[in-house]
């Protein structure tokens, strides 16, 4: 019986897991991760004395992020009172990356263990074999759209199934930037225990990412050079060159590729910088007016129309506060990962963080941000802290 409750607890830290970092579409714009944070609810009023101890911890972790964040939100909502409040776009998209944070912090209390780590892993490797079949055997994809937020775009290069075949609230670039930084943690998994399997994970995984936007390919060859280079071995980048191998094959000889090759092989097809992406970032850095560039507009924009034309991370946080708004966006997320930022992996992710909010909007506000940091950051704290305690 023990065997039998402890194998449902792992099923069900998976399932949960899944749900938290994909935030899938529930009804309206309400996502799993706020099942989540009931369920766990739920969990811990049943079990209050059992959580006390965590929470204490938890706190512990994210103190200064936490009265950092609070000051964000505050900062946001006097914006939206001084403009008026015309556009409250920005104010949902704060209360959604909110609740995936209570989600996130709920999740901890409950399941959290020191195989968290593998467990992120894991949920990425099951979502990559779901975005290999359903982009494969796309008259199935129906069975996970419903899940999705938004509709379908087309009219894109490659037109590529594969970019909207996960289990997941987002698609494009959503959920790409999120297998940039899900590359990084199975690398450092792989590299403490290279399995053939953890090889199999990780391949599964770097596939998917760059099958859903092209930024993640830039995003693994940074990652590679990082632990090059703080290895001081060159088996990273063999082992980078290998698996670049065999990706251009796959996209080369197998004809369920063939969309997605024209849309990645793209970027390499010309000079670089006459990429359609690089163009397009090109056309969406631009100096606001004065007034603007101090205060910001208080407008933001919806899932169609960015205020400003832009879908950078760090003009939009500019156009809605200004310049002081877009730091304190920067500042807050290091807050995040500040009681471990000694630690090189961290430092990784959070380098990739940074070069993905110029792409679009990845820190705070993407909806896996807060669910995938959390979780890691939590880790080597606890980690940390466990050695101090035990020295």
């Amino acid at each position: 019986m023990a065997w039998l409750k402890l194998k449902v607890s792992d099923l069900l830290s998976f399932i949960f897991l899944f749900l938290l970092i994909f935030d899938l579409k529930i009804f309206g714009s309400v996502g799993s991760a706020v099942l989540v944070f009931f369920g766990c609810f739920i969990y811990i009023l049943a079990n209050p004395k059992i959580i006390i101890e965590k929470s204490k911890r938890v706190i512990s972790a994210f103190d200064y992020f936490l009265i950092a964040y609070l000051f964000l939100i505050l900062f946001v909502l006097l914006r939206l009172m001084f403009s008026g409040g015309d556009d409250i776009s920005y104010l949902l998209t704060m209360i959604k990356s909110t609740s995936i944070l209570l989600a996130m912090f709920s999740y901890l209390l409950v399941f959290y263990d020191d195989n968290i780590l593998e467990k992120i892993v894991n949920v990425f490797f099951v979502n990559g074999i779901f975005c290999l079949f359903f982009g494969t055997f796309y008259e199935y994809k129906p069975l996970i759209t419903v899940f999705q937020y938004g509709e379908e775009v087309f009219g894109l290069i490659g037109d590529s199934e594969y970019r909207t075949a996960f289990l997941a609230g987002s698609g494009y670039f959503g959920i790409s930037s999120l297998y940039s930084v899900a590359f990084a943690i199975a690398l450092y998994v792989t590299s403490n225990k290279p399995t053939i399997l953890n090889f199999i994970k990780i391949l599964v995984i770097a596939i998917a990412g760059v099958l859903a936007g092209r930024v993640a390919l830039v995003c693994y060859f940074l990652c590679i050079a990082f632990f090059s280079i703080r290895k001081m071995s060159l088996i990273y980048l063999l082992g980078g060159l290998f698996f670049f191998c065999i990706g251009y094959y796959l996209l080369n000889n197998v004809d369920y590729f063939y969309n997605a090759n024209a849309w990645i092989m793209e970027m390499f097809g010309g000079k670089i910088e006459e990429s359609n992406s690089i163009m397009d970032l090109k056309t969406m850095f631009f100096i606001p007016e004065t007034t603007t560039l101090l205060l910001g507009d208080g407008k933001y924009g919806g899932m169609d129309t960015y205020y400003g034309g832009t879908d950078v991370g760090y003009m939009r946080n500019l156009l809605f506060g200004g310049a002081f708004y877009m730091f304190l966006v920067v500042i807050v997320s290091f807050l995040l990962v500040y009681k471990v930022k000694s630690n090189f992996i961290i430092l990784v992710i959070f380098f990739i963080a940074l070069f993905l909010h110029f792409k679009a909007v990845f820190l705070i506000n993407n909806p896996g941000f807060f669910g995938l940091f959390g979780l890691v950051v939590f880790y080597f704290y606890n980690k940390k802290k466990y050695f101090m305690e035990t020295r």
